[in-house]
């Protein structure tokens, strides 16, 4: 299955590439826009709402555990939202900038203005 995110992750990135600058990208001769969604999310109806929701409770409760670096942190945090959007639930950029600052650890608070 890390195979199929990596390659949804790819083909929505290529999406939003494609969306701001009218240029498509191909891999091998294959375009990378038209991934089938299906076989990394899903499953019926009840199966996809699920994931959805633990998407969602993962973004929610997203919070630093140790001491990390400040690009672990984002690239996690990023993956999260990824996935949301990849199932067409968009996050805000201010709600995420939000989000990041909130979720880091107490020796990180006196650097941030939340």
């Amino acid at each position: 299955t890390t195979d199929y995110w990596n390659m949804a992750l790819l083909s929505m990135r290529a999406d939003r590439y494609w969306k701001r600058t009218g240029k498509k990208i191909t891999i091998q001769g294959t375009d990378v826009e038209g991934f089938d969604k299906s076989k990394t999310f899903g499953g019926n109806e009840a199966t996809k709402k699920t994931k959805k929701n633990l998407l969602k409770q993962q973004y929610g409760n997203f919070k630093v555990e140790g001491s990390k670096i400040l690009e672990q942190i984002f690239n996690r945090l990023q993956i999260i939202v990824s996935q949301l959007e990849f199932i067409d639930i968009e996050i805000e950029q201010d709600d995420l900038n939000q989000k990041f600052l909130t979720s880091l650890a107490q020796e990180w608070l006196m650097h941030t203005i939340v």
